[in-house]
């Protein structure tokens, strides 16, 4: 996943559209709880923000990336 987002962040659309297609479900399960009806257009909003935004780090000494655990919070984090 991490290069996934490392493409994406370069403007890779490809690699854009399958980090939201992974974490659709979240972000539907979400759109869901917010009860509006743009609920989940603002939340793909607000995840392209965050994977345009977030500063990788290495979390593990082999640099395996991200977990999505990590990811979970951000985009609760963010829910609008």
């Amino acid at each position: 996943m991490i290069n996934l987002i490392k493409q994406a962040k370069k403007g890779d659309k490809n690699s854009l559209i399958e980090l939201l297609n992974r974490f659709k479900p979240l972000i539907k399960k979400y759109s869901n709880e917010l009860k509006y009806e743009e609920a989940e257009t603002d939340l793909i909003i607000s995840f392209i923000t965050i994977i345009k935004t977030f500063k990788i780090k290495v979390i593990d000494h082999e640099g395996n990336g991200v977990s999505i655990k990590s990811w979970t919070h951000l985009v609760e984090h963010y829910k609008i």
